[in-house]
């Protein structure tokens, strides 16, 4: 943005007629190096965040989206940047609440604004048009809404800690646990039952590896437990398992509670998820 308001004039002509703008002495060359650069770095570092196959529609969908409404370049530039930085903070926000891949995310937020103003621009050029054009926009923004989570829970109460933010979920749970006391909590890990010289029951944990002093030798997950009264058996040491629990804490000492997951539901899983996870 800062080179096209520095050389907006220069870009607008070579864009149009490079000839011409060789002939009014404008380096055309030089200017297209720079633009061939911005486009080369732009493609690269989007092919990391969106895909070989995405990064297209990053590019081209702002621009088509802004050209639904206006006309002039100038115009078409800045909104095009606008729409590119604010369906990618939109995307990559929706890719973390709801653990969606972050590329797919921002095309589809692309998508959808590409569909408002296509719908306002069909209902401002053709009278005759406006009760399909009001119909598309909102349909695009019953989408959008239902697209942008407001909390962070799966289904009713229940708050599902995700594969791909696992450590940091697991980790806001303890770092804010009155926040989470009572509530229920589904998560996938490892089965593992250990025995401490200190206490003298056993105790069960659901877990992954995750980031430790010596790289994933740390343990990221909750100890669980079923209520005393019940008669439920526990699955094999390393099995892979779904547990479904509500927050609970046992202790506390010097301000740090000591918590637990009281079990609603211990299922073991055939199918087995990543059992390294990272974190921030």
């Amino acid at each position: 943005m800062l080179l096209f308001i520095l050389f907006y004039n220069k870009l607008f002509a070579i864009t149009f007629d490079e000839t011409f703008a060789k002939t009014g002495g404008v380096k055309a060359g030089v200017y297209n190096m720079i633009i061939a650069l911005l486009t080369a770095l732009t493609i690269v570092l989007g092919m990391r965040l969106m895909g070989a196959l995405l990064i297209s529609s990053l590019i081209i969908f702002p621009a088509l989206s802004s050209m639904r409404l206006f006309k002039k370049f100038k115009s078409v530039t800045i909104c095009s940047a606008v729409i590119s930085i604010v369906c990618f903070f939109i995307g990559v926000v929706i890719s973390y609440l709801k653990a969606t891949p972050t590329g797919a995310s921002v095309v589809f937020v692309n998508i959808i604004v590409f569909a408002l103003f296509w719908g306002f621009d069909v209902l401002r050029r053709s009278p005759l048009a406006k009760r399909f054009a009001a119909a598309v926009a909102a349909a695009a923004v019953v989408l959008v809404v239902l697209s942008v989570p407001v909390s962070c829970k799966d289904s009713g109460d229940i708050i599902q800690i995700r594969e791909r933010y696992f450590t940091e979920q697991v980790n806001n749970v303890y770092l804010n646990p009155d926040e989470f006391m009572g509530k229920t909590i589904k998560l996938e890990g490892i089965f593992k039952m250990e025995v401490n010289e200190y206490w003298p029951d056993p105790y069960y944990l659901v877990y992954r590896n995750g980031p430790g002093c010596c790289g994933v030798d740390g343990v990221v997950g909750f100890e669980v437990s079923w209520d005393n009264n019940s008669k439920r058996q526990y699955p094999k040491d390393n099995s892979w398992v779904e547990a479904v629990g509500i927050v609970s804490k046992y202790g506390e000492d010097e301000g740090f509670q000591f918590l637990y997951l009281d079990l609603r539901s211990l299922t073991v899983k055939d199918k087995r998820g990543e059992e390294n996870v990272g974190g921030l």
